[in-house]
């Protein structure tokens, strides 16, 4: 066995074992065999060696703790702290956000009344959707491709979270009505090559027993769903391009009209009391939802808008003559402008004034037909003056302040991706500029002022600017003022602006 040892010892290490064994020759070991003066080699610490002494390091000493970072700030009062990413508000008083991330993130409300706060669902996914709809809050989850279908979440605070089976519902095309007593959306069809149908519901019937308004609904147009008041409108295309169905339902979901070759899109009164729709051959049809009946528009008509308080309605021919008709019996006629003008936009709060297209283009953004406009403003009182905004077909309508006082309108200049939101008075003077790529504009009730979210002018190859929340009021556009700047995005509710801020939480920046 020590032999072996030693054998093993001599083929592995001949180099280490030399010293040893001279070593012991000079302390005058027995030598009568090489074998046994490998077992009389001293032990390595008392052994004969030239190696310096071995360095005496000091004592380990224990690393500080890491510091905690500081809580990030931001603007205002903080009311819910975190990571937040702000989403939407509903109109009693409810924001919208997330909190936390993936898979953690939370979908929660802030009740802005009673300062608390409610979790709507423990955990979302980043393919998550989330919509205000009135009072109530829409959420989709377990979305898929490519249109992203999922399952459909809806609450209200006076009903509570319901949830509809099915994974067929389609993001964003949903509305309730203020009390949140019914709602609209799209829900899954088992025709072939659609999107799916559209149905109402009640938050008691909404998971079983919805009632189908639109039985096929395809990629042939955007649609157009709404509730005015609590009469539900809606537009909708099957496969053909640019060829709409329009429907209308009064408050108790009976149906009032079904128009069938329409062009996209259905146009009502402030309070929904009429509806307009226009037909893709030309002429249209005006609805009185109150009594059901309806009036034919001429057949050489190709755009109509309605007054917001449903007094009149204007319309554009052929022939490019802007018209002025009123709803109501006996019928009256008169000619604005007598040509030059492509389609009616808009009309005024007040009815004074209307934006006017006398040219447009037309592209497509996946299955969304977006048209860009030359715009106009036209006095509606005599001598019908008519004022260019925008001369190049590069413009869209944004509409009027509460007050009729200011026309808004955004315009991108051919081959430039910054968007900018301008305003001008209708009484005449300079351009006001609001911002470039601006995403929400929050009116202030009763003022023509305004909070606005913009992102700021992007330059290829440059990092993009911080974002900015501003209130701007057209009345002294020298006095607006900054809010906050690189913030997710800002909701508006009363006097008290909604920031999400991210680590820095959801904040509260009262307005004077």
């Amino acid at each position: 066995m020590l032999s072996e040892a030693r054998s093993t010892l001599r083929r592995r290490a001949p180099l280490l074992l030399v010293v040893p064994f001279v070593s012991a020759l000079a302390v005058g070991c027995d030598s009568g065999s090489n074998d046994d003066a490998f077992d009389d080699v001293p032990p390595r610490s008392t052994a004969t060696t030239d190696r310096p002494a071995p360095t005496v390091w000091p004592p380990a000493t224990t690393p500080p703790a890491p510091s905690t970072p500081p809580t990030p700030q931001g603007p205002g009062e903080l009311v819910v702290p975190g990571d937040v990413r702000l989403l939407g508000a509903t109109t009693d008083g409810f924001v919208a956000y997330y909190k936390g991330v993936t898979p953690t993130k939370s979908l929660e409300v802030y009740d802005t009344t009673k300062k608390t706060t409610q979790v709507l669902a423990a955990s979302t996914a980043n393919s998550d959707y989330v919509m205000a709809s009135r009072g109530t809050v829409a959420h989709w989850s377990a979305t898929r491709s490519p249109f992203g279908h999922g399952t459909l979440h809806f609450w209200s605070a006076a009903h509570g979270r319901v949830t509809v089976p099915g994974g067929g519902s389609l993001p964003f095309v949903f509305s309730a009505t203020e009390d949140g007593s019914r709602v609209a959306f799209m829900a899954k069809s088992t025709a072939p090559s659609t999107l799916g149908r559209i149905v109402s519901a009640t938050p008691a019937t909404a998971a079983n027993a919805p009632e189908e308004i639109e039985p096929a609904v395809s990629t042939g147009c955007a649609m157009d769903l709404r509730y005015v008041g609590a009469r539900l409108f809606t537009s909708s295309c099957g496969a053909a391009d640019q060829v709409a169905t329009a429907r209308g339902i009064d408050a108790s979901g009976k149906a009032v009209f079904t128009h069938a070759d329409v062009r996209p899109g259905i146009d009502t009164s402030a309070r929904g009391e009429h509806a307009l729709t226009v037909k893709v051959q030309g002429g249209g049809t005006l609805v009185d939802m109150t009594t059901a009946t309806e009036k034919a528009l001429p057949s050489d008509v190709v755009s109509a808008r309605l007054a917001p308080d449903g007094v009149f309605l204007l319309a554009t021919t052929r022939g490019e003559s802007l018209v002025r008709a009123s709803t109501s019996d006996p019928a009256t006629t008169e000619v604005l402008v007598p040509s030059g003008v492509k389609e009616v936009l808009a009309i005024a709060p007040d009815g004074r004034h209307a934006i006017v297209a006398t040219d447009s283009v037309s592209r497509y953004s996946g299955f969304e037909k977006r048209t860009s406009y030359a715009l106009s403003l036209v006095s509606l009182e005599a001598p019908f003056t008519t004022t260019t905004l925008v001369a190049t077909p590069i413009a869209s309508p944004r509409g009027f302040t509460e007050s009729g006082k200011y026309v808004l309108y955004s315009v991108e200049p051919e081959g430039v991706t910054n968007d900018e939101l301008r305003a001008r008075a209708v009484a005449g003077g300079s351009e006001i500029a609001l911002g470039t790529n601006v995403g929400r504009v929050s009116p202030l009730p009763g003022t023509n002022a305004f909070v606005v979210f913009a992102s700021g002018a992007r330059v290829s190859g440059q990092p993009s600017p911080p974002s900015t929340v501003t209130k701007i009021d057209l009345d002294a556009p020298a006095a607006s003022k900054l809010i906050a700047s690189d913030v997710g995005a800002h909701v508006v509710v009363g006097r008290t602006v909604y920031l999400g801020t991210g680590l820095a939480g959801l904040r509260a920046v009262p307005l004077p």
